[in-house]
């Protein structure tokens, strides 16, 4: 079995964030109670956020070249925590 890498997402991972976005999206609707819009897609503010915000940061989760998962993460310009 291949490590496993955490690295910061580019641009060009932009597809494959947006479907693993769509793949996290769906499991929240159940405890969130959302359902997905007409195309079955769901709100991807956030996600856009995180590749255009300098504040926000969004991170691949991989498995040699396979993605595992996804992390967004905010607030990148605010103290310390």
């Amino acid at each position: 079995m291949s490590e496993v890498f955490v690295r910061l997402a580019q641009e060009v991972d932009r597809p494959v964030a947006e479907r693993l976005w769509l793949m996290f999206c769906h499991d929240m609707s159940e405890f969130r109670g959302g359902l997905p819009n007409a195309d079955g897609t769901f709100r991807s503010d956030r996600l856009h956020t995180a590749f255009t915000d300098p504040g926000w940061a969004p991170y691949l989760v991989t498995n040699g070249e396979r993605p595992l998962g996804l992390a967004v993460v905010r607030g990148l310009d605010g103290p310390v925590r």
